[in-house]
């Protein structure tokens, strides 16, 4: 995972979000999409 966001696959293909950020930790955050968050509702 990491190789594909720091040197993307094919070469060439990394993670755009590297261009205005500066990684500060080893923590990936995931959101599901809201189809999946729907029926979690109270």
């Amino acid at each position: 995972m990491l190789q594909r966001l720091f040197q993307g696959t094919p070469a060439g293909q990394y993670d755009r979000i590297l261009n205005v950020s500066t990684a500060v930790t080893g923590t990936t955050f995931f959101v599901p999409p809201m189809t999946v968050l729907e029926p979690l509702r109270f």
